[in-house]
């Protein structure tokens, strides 16, 4: 059994990740939408004088009033297995709310069957929407080396649009936007030159532009985390409409910085167990209600009011309080 003190750090650890998460969601807010971009060469920019496909997709973002950050995660010569083995730490490094997945090309190169690319891919995904990050994947863009010429738009491309299908997620299909321009879009028969990167680069955006609004927020596309358990048991439907809040800002607050996703996968652990007992017992279940209304309160005011709003509100509320213990204090020395 748990002593006094082992529960109170458990509830300052807790604490703490929250309020980290709550200042990150702020952060993001106010900066605009997070996106990593993964992938190997073509992702860092090899061949390029300008840094690749990240920076020009930054610029016609933030130029078409969707305010966001892309950070270069790209590698050169990696393999999707190498690539997967490091997805993890990634996402933990970033508070993202889009990772763009564009790799497999070395992965022929180095003999990997495409089963073997499908399994790594497939892995990428799982952990990206676990993780409260949007996945969007990519075809590979044409190669004339190790018999890539056929294989990719033959083999490795169909399994990756078959892979986009069937996880419900948004492909941005690199090959067939590049290829009529191949010829005058490549700097070694491999990699893209800087021409060839704004054309990755307009494609990515066509992808996902949709997703960003004018103030950088990442709209919903299905791949936050599971049910909010005791909320649910609390009012009694996943879909009543505070349950609904919550689940918005788990996904759009929470799982989108490390110490948000903490707090999420501590939460999973011990809610399961509260949920039921709070369906159990009438009384528990009301005192449930009574507990979450602050957080819903908050989900809202975070999720619905633009950042200058909820300074202003911030700072209303902190000189009302402050008027608040002045009156008191001069009331008791009357």
């Amino acid at each position: 059994m748990a002593t006094t003190e082992q529960i109170k750090k458990t509830g300052t650890r807790t604490f703490v990740l929250l309020a980290c998460a709550l200042l990150l969601c702020l952060a993001q807010v106010a900066n605009g939408a997070n996106i990593i971009a993964f992938g190997d060469s073509i992702t860092a920019g090899h061949s390029s004088r300008s840094g690749g496909y990240p920076p020009k997709l930054a610029s016609l973002l933030n130029g078409n009033e969707k305010p966001s950050i892309v950070a270069n995660y790209g590698i050169s010569g990696e393999k999707t297995p190498e690539g997967l083995s490091r997805f993890d730490r990634v996402l933990a490094s970033f508070p993202a709310n889009i990772i763009l997945i564009m790799e497999g090309t070395n992965d022929i190169r180095g003999g990997i069957s495409v089963e073997t690319t499908q399994f790594n891919l497939q892995a990428m995904v799982n952990k990206a929407k676990a993780a409260g990050v949007t996945p969007v994947i990519a075809t590979l863009t044409p190669s004339d080396r190790n018999g890539s010429t056929t294989l990719i738009p033959e083999t490795w491309n169909p399994m990756i649009k078959a892979l986009a299908s069937s996880n419900g997620i948004k492909l941005a299909d690199q090959y067939a936007a590049i290829l009529p321009v191949w010829g005058s879009a490549n700097a070694d028969r491999l990699h893209p030159n800087d021409y060839g990167y704004q054309i990755i680069a307009d494609t990515w955006y066509a992808a996902i532009a949709p997703m960003i609004t004018s103030t950088g927020e990442v709209k919903s596309s299905g791949g936050g985390g599971g049910g909010c358990f005791i909320a649910t048991a609390a009012f009694g439907s996943p879909v009543e409409k505070h349950v609904v809040l919550l689940k918005e800002f788990r996904d759009r607050c929470l799982l989108t910085n490390f110490p948000g996703r903490q707090f999420v996968d501590a939460y999973y652990r011990f809610s399961p167990a509260v949920a039921d007992f709070i369906r159990q017992h009438e009384y528990v279940n009301l005192a449930a209600r009574i507990c979450l209304y602050p957080l819903v309160g908050l989900s809202y005011f975070l999720l619905k009011f633009s950042l200058p709003v909820q300074i202003a509100m911030a700072v209303a509320i902190g000189v009302g309080l402050a008027l608040s213990g002045l009156v008191y204090r001069s009331r008791r020395h009357v």
